[in-house]
């Protein structure tokens, strides 16, 4: 979630936004985002719609563990799109098992992240 931003601080954020906006318009291991809105005075942040994310499949799965294979496949894919964002110069540490979203074949798993951007 966002924090908020007041109103004479928006077009420093927009700018900053866009500058993060640029470097995360790759495929790979990232979440694509689309862009950034306002609505109600709150800011939105358009991205990619995803089936759910790891920790939402591990929460339906009986006793909450995902199989060996599934484990290993998301053990490899995960640290390349951390590793795609430390070569953009993103930086992230909210690494949890529902910021990892899943394709629609389960086969990939993307990184969703809200990138901190200071105004």
């Amino acid at each position: 979630m966002l924090h908020p931003v007041r109103d004479d601080q928006l077009q420093v954020f927009s700018a900053r936004f866009n500058e993060v906006f640029r470097k995360c318009q790759c495929p790979g291991n990232i979440c694509f985002l689309h862009g950034i809105s306002t609505h109600n005075g709150r800011l939105c942040v358009a991205m990619r719609f995803s089936e759910g994310s790891i920790g939402d499949r591990m929460a339906r799965l009986k006793g909450g563990r995902l199989p060996l294979s599934d484990v290993l496949r998301y053990g490899a894919d995960l640290p390349l799109g951390v590793l795609e964002l430390h070569y953009m110069g993103i930086f992230v540490q909210n690494l949890q098992s529902c910021n990892f979203l899943l394709d629609d074949n389960d086969q990939e798993a993307w990184f969703c992240f809200i990138p901190y951007i200071s105004t």
